[in-house]
């Protein structure tokens, strides 16, 4: 009982690690920019896709706006990627693709040219109204999945002009520091466990 509950507890702290990096990079370092209520009206968001896509964009193409650059720097977007105009927010959609190893495809844009026929209202809300990330499960976003082994990815919005144009490498290094921090966590969590389970053997021999 106690392994199942640390084994939730760990996947939780990954997920909320993850989350809170890809929070702190995306969306407090552009809170100047989306005060400004000209901006808000129609800003620009950063356009592009991991190389990953390309080679699915015959499926793809039927769902989704394409973006400006296919390109791997769309991980680490330079001056050179493309820009289009929005009227609400941008956003960044991250997901695992398994191919010879585990690597992570990455989509950036805005949220009003995501998907060719529209997100569902209370999930485009959602992703408007907010400045966040969460992690989800893909087909609440009728996204086409890239592999069959995880349903989940993490879709990040915010508002004001690039304000999506994070460096994943950052941010992913960022929630790795912070998960060595949590590691040791769990370890005082199994050690907690086994003490209690000890404790409680001893009581009733």
């Amino acid at each position: 009982m106690c392994s199942i509950e640390i084994r939730g507890q760990a996947r939780s702290v990954v997920y909320s690690l993850l989350i809170t990096a890809y929070h702190f990079i995306t969306i407090l370092s552009t809170s100047s920019s989306s005060s400004d209520p000209e901006t808000s009206r129609l800003s620009r968001c950063i356009s592009c896709a991991s190389t990953a896509y390309l080679s699915l964009w015959n499926q793809l193409m039927h769902h989704y706006f394409p973006p400006r650059n296919f390109t791997d720097r769309c991980w680490e977007p330079d001056s050179e990627i493309g820009t289009v105009p929005c009227r609400g927010s941008c956003f960044i959609l991250v997901e695992e693709i398994y191919e010879h190893f585990s690597t992570h495809a990455i989509m950036r844009g805005c949220v009003n040219r995501f998907l060719l026929f529209g997100l569902d209202e209370d999930v485009r809300d959602a992703l408007t109204d907010k400045s966040e990330c969460r992690t989800t499960d893909r087909r609440l976003l009728h996204l086409v999945a890239l592999t069959p082994q995880t349903d989940l990815v993490i879709m990040c919005s915010c508002t004001g002009s690039l304000c999506n144009h994070a460096n994943m490498d950052y941010v992913l290094s960022i929630a790795v520091s912070s998960a060595c921090n949590a590691f040791l966590l769990i370890l005082m969590l199994i050690f907690h466990c086994a003490l209690h389970t000890l404790i409680t053997s001893a009581w009733f021999m």
